[in-house]
């Protein structure tokens, strides 16, 4: 830290402005409660400076006297707090790595507007108008964005995701006494998305377009590679798991159907795996493909117990797959990417009436979130069987006119 090039004492020497000699602006400081309160009086001239700190100090032990807390907490404050409960959340692995690193990305957008604003300062009004800056900034960003470049105004659900980690922050506060309520949060108009997924034929297709890549593949390493994201589209598609739960399973996390196989079914038809992804460790039941595609890993590379099953995914050559099959993007133009074999999961097993609370479960989500992106796709096409069952004996068209 920099020496002090000069110091004002001012009331009967309790208060002290102070200029640092790699600074203009002017400090001001008492000592209360045990403990230096330091201030910026913001200004570069030394009378402006004087009476400024003299206002302030004033001001503050006028506080005091109503019985108002000195050393009043910032959003920064409030913020380190609630990172290092997360960080011991993940520690306990109660939550995954990836869960904190969310936090902290939001928290890059909520830092520079709140800052240094003391925590019991923040309300209804601020948050409101947090919302209108959030907004601004993104039309002012594709205003000024080239058209290659342009950005997409912003959403209402990066909104609610921020409001999220803001009303964490806040909750952390109210637990430890800083503010005494959590201020009302302006309602958002979410509009959820259906994610895009595959058909069934889409899926078969997509897999015949696979194989003939592999049969094409002019050098070992291409094939191999080929092989291997071809398993790992039917592990992700038989399995449910998130791309990040794929990728950390390792050869302990997997306990086949035949090992406790005391019931006569296929052994071949399922596997459980140990995951640990965002809401935290869960074991999941994967489908016969998922059977098929580990053994192909474990064959390929000759895996150990705590080698990983599918370290990395080959992002480029899923592209041109999809590119090849003409599937890259989906009837209402939504991309396709890894995740949507995860999505394909899910639908094809609403299609086969499986119940979306044990579905929720095995996914490691939440009914509301299949509903609101998953049940969309389901159209009454889709289900024209079950809609036309009958309990009793069928009537005909003719007994109906008569």
């Amino acid at each position: 830290m920099s020496k002090i090039a000069e110091i004002i004492k001012r009331r009967d020497g309790r208060l002290h402005v102070i200029r640092h000699e790699d600074s203009r602006t002017w400090l001001w400081r008492t000592f209360l409660d045990k403990k230096y309160y330091v201030r910026s009086t913001k200004e570069t001239s030394r009378a402006a400076a004087i009476a400024a700190a003299e206002n302030a100090f004033d001001e503050l032990r006028f506080n005091k006297k109503q019985g108002l807390p000195v050393h009043l907490h910032t959003f920064t404050d409030a913020c380190r707090e609630m990172l290092a409960e997360k960080k011991e959340l993940v520690l306990t692995e109660e939550r995954s790595p990836t869960h904190m690193t969310s936090y902290e990305n939001k928290l890059r957008v909520l830092e520079p507007y709140f800052e240094r604003t003391l925590i019991h300062k923040i309300d209804a009004d601020t948050i409101q108008k947090y919302k209108t800056h959030r907004i601004n900034e993104s039309l002012a960003q594709n205003k000024t964005a080239t058209t290659r470049s342009r950005s997409s105004t912003l959403s209402m659900k990066t909104l609610h995701n921020e409001f999220i980690v803001l009303r964490q922050v806040l909750k952390v506060a109210k637990r430890k006494n800083w503010i005494s309520t959590i201020p009302e949060f302006p309602k958002l108009t979410i509009k959820s998305k259906a994610r895009p997924y595959f058909s069934k034929e889409q899926y078969k297709h997509l897999l015949k377009v696979s194989r003939q890549r592999i049969k094409r593949a002019t050098e070992r390493n291409m094939r191999i590679s080929r092989e291997e994201l071809h398993d790992y589209i039917i592990f992700l598609t038989h399995s449910g798991v998130r791309i990040g739960e794929a990728q950390n399973i390792r050869l302990r996390d997997i306990t086949f159907w035949d090992e406790n196989n005391k019931e006569g079914t296929d052994a071949k038809d399922r596997v459980f795996l140990k995951v640990k992804g965002k809401t935290g460790r869960r074991e999941t039941v994967a489908m016969f493909g998922a059977v098929a595609s580990i053994k192909n890993q474990m064959a390929r590379r000759s895996l150990t117990i705590d080698d990983k099953l599918f370290p990395f995914h080959n992002r480029r050559q899923l592209v041109e797959l999809l590119n090849e099959a003409k599937l890259r993007y989906a009837e209402d133009g939504a991309r396709r990417d890894f995740k949507s074999f995860r999505h394909s999961y899910i639908v094809f097993r609403l299609l086969e009436g499986v119940d979306v609370y044990i579905l929720a479960k095995n996914c490691g989500t939440s009914v509301k979130i299949i509903e609101a992106h998953y049940g969309k796709h389901l159209t009454p096409r889709m289900k024209s069987e079950e809609l036309t069952k009958l309990t009793v004996k069928p009537v005909s068209a003719d007994e109906l006119l008569r």
